[in-house]
């Protein structure tokens, strides 16, 4: 049983729930821009400094950088299929691999810089920047379909090889239905006038109902396949740079630091950041079901939640243990939160991580929090529990991985 504590304020809940976001192991201090995951174990994350591309095959328990011809800056990444993808970036910047990321060719580039990128078909992508190009041979060759100027195209999706939508510098949406040849300008209907209405992401959940996202926390909403547009307050002025909906109500917008998620379609918001102990801009999100998603951001940050996400792990030593040990949790007694800290050592023949389960049982034995439910790689990691919504007494912690098992007693003393 998750008990969680909510309060309403205007449209934003703030709710201290105890799923979780877990902080991956990316080897790298790289700022990641772009992420695409075809499924929950294959995805793929590009950014900035020197060869900047890594995969992942395990579901992000490792993640393997690959080298490619020209050591850029990759703004975006995507892929059609197993071996398929692009990767874009300044100047102009074009990448293709054919064998799953292993080799890249360095691609004809027309045009200025490049931010996103969609393979939307086997033959068709599209990709945007100082200008939108596109190819019609599954990226081996792109012409420029729509000119513009710098960085004015931030975000694009296409919903099918004709109809898309892009956004961008000032506020702008403009949306396609004959594959680029036109495009009809579109407009954002804000109750305020923002200093900064740029919008640096959008996507769509169907043939009708799409979200953009973008600076002062702004997140509009088309039910009507990007004819008309709705502001949707999240409760927030941060910038937000990406987003994605897995249907028509559950999504998540991320930015700087922010993550909020709306289960009802953008009418209400949960800030997912409340405990979170990271400080660096978050750029891109991607989810292969309501449940399982990744984000990334500056300084080689992936996170990764299998259940929504509200709290964060945090590997907080790359040290090995010869041993599993959980320590007590501190302070203890606690008001109302506490740390705990647990050491995963290196299993033999276990190259994949393994399961931990950490779980919270009140004095009778029943279950009233899970912080952790992840397959984990070797190290010390240390949760935080926020128990504000639980009344004082003792409580029992407890984790399990493989034949380990382990409890520890703890008091809340409010």
């Amino acid at each position: 049983m998750k008990i969680c504590f909510i309060i309403f304020a205007f449209t934003v809940i703030n709710v201290s729930c105890y799923t979780q976001w877990v902080q991956q192991v990316s080897g790298t201090a790289r700022d990641f821009l772009g992420l695409d995951m075809l499924d929950a174990n294959t995805g793929y994350v590009c950014g900035d400094q020197v060869g900047s591309i890594l995969k992942t095959t395990n579901s992000g328990v490792n993640w393997i950088l690959y080298d490619e011809p020209t050591n850029d800056q990759y703004n975006g990444i995507s892929f059609i299929n197993a071996f398929t993808g692009l990767a874009v970036g300044p100047p102009g910047l074009v990448l293709r691999t054919s064998n799953g990321g292993i080799n890249w060719s360095i691609i004809s580039r027309p045009g200025g810089d490049k931010g996103p990128v969609q393979f939307v078909t086997l033959t068709t992508a599209y990709s945007a920047g100082d200008d939108i190009v596109k190819s019609i041979d599954g990226g081996l060759s792109w012409s420029i379909i729509l000119l513009g100027t710098l960085s004015q195209y931030q975000g694009l999706y296409f919903i099918d090889e004709n109809t898309g939508t892009v956004v961008g510098r000032p506020g702008l949406i403009r949306t396609t239905t004959n594959g680029g040849a036109s495009w009809i300008q579109r407009t954002m209907h804000l109750p305020v006038q923002f200093g900064d209405s740029t919008l640096f992401d959008v996507m769509y959940v169907n043939s009708l109902t799409g979200y953009a996202c973008g600076n002062n926390g702004i997140v509009m909403k088309t039910t009507n396949g990007g004819v008309n547009w709705a502001y949707k307050p999240t409760g927030t002025l941060n910038s937000l740079k990406g987003v994605y909906f897995t249907d028509a109500n559950t999504g998540t917008v991320v930015g700087f630091p922010v993550i909020w998620r709306t289960t009802n379609g953008g009418d209400n918001w949960i800030n997912q950041s409340l405990l979170s102990p990271l400080n660096v801009p978050l750029w891109g999100v991607d989810f292969v079901n309501q449940q399982t998603g990744w984000v990334i951001g500056f300084n080689g940050l992936i996170v990764k939640t299998i259940n929504g996400g509200f709290t964060w792990i945090q590997p907080i030593s790359s040290e090995i243990s010869q041993n599993f040990k959980l320590d007590q949790n501190y302070p203890n007694p606690f008001n109302p939160t506490t740390k705990i800290k647990f050491d995963i050592p290196l299993s033999r023949g276990v190259s994949e991580g393994q399961g931990v389960l950490l779980t919270i049982y009140d004095v009778l034995g029943r279950e009233v929090a899970i912080l952790v439910n992840e397959q984990l790689q070797p190290g010390t990691y240390e949760v935080e529990w926020n128990a504000a919504n639980y009344s004082s007494g003792i409580y029992f912690y407890k984790i399990t991985s493989g034949d380990f098992i382990e409890t520890k007693k703890m008091i809340l003393l409010k």
